[in-house]
């Protein structure tokens, strides 16, 4: 996968969260001051972070400071710094970004953190995925990419769940699964 699609990935991610407060952002210039994070965890976890945030009237270094104590005190551990953030770099900002996606989405905040990880999640999917296929032959042990190679059950899967007349033109829905 390129770069820049991982990067349109994560950007799509947020925006899809963030269309809740019908809001978007066009680049990850705009994560740096920590808003949008505060923004974010409103969205996905209930809080007042960013109500918090501004009432205090802080800084961009406080604001993402309060964004990283608050992934600590849910434990969850980012291996990023105040200052690599408000700097703009890049990996740090996609550190937190990951953190959310896999802490607050793919797993839920009832989960112990030291259970909030890629593989739990993983299986967690393909467990879904066996329960809305019963006749896929799905394996927990192998990847996402070796279980949908070679069939159609993702198909399935986004037949079953969106709906094609959006995005497919002219075509039968029934030809594609």
């Amino acid at each position: 996968m390129a770069f820049s699609s991982v990067l349109q990935m994560y950007l799509g991610w947020a925006n899809s969260v963030l269309h809740e407060d019908e809001d978007i952002i066009d680049g990850f210039h705009q994560l740096r001051d920590g808003q949008v994070f505060c923004q974010l965890i409103d969205i996905l976890t209930g809080s007042a972070l960013r109500q918090q945030v501004n009432s205090l009237d802080q800084n961009a270094e406080d604001t993402v400071q309060t964004v990283l104590d608050f992934l600590q005190e849910k434990g969850v551990q980012v291996k990023t710094t105040t200052k690599a953030i408000v700097s703009g770099e890049l990996k740090g900002i996609l550190d937190i970004m990951w953190a959310l996606i896999l802490h607050f989405t793919v797993h839920s905040e009832d989960r112990a953190a030291y259970q909030r990880t890629v593989w739990i999640g993983k299986k967690m999917l393909l467990q879904w995925c066996m329960d809305e296929l019963p006749n896929a032959e799905l394996q927990t042990n192998k990847s996402l990419a070796l279980n949908f190679q070679d069939n159609n059950y993702l198909a399935k899967l986004i037949y079953k769940h969106c709906s094609y007349a959006d995005y497919v033109e002219g075509r039968d829905r029934k030809s594609v699964v």
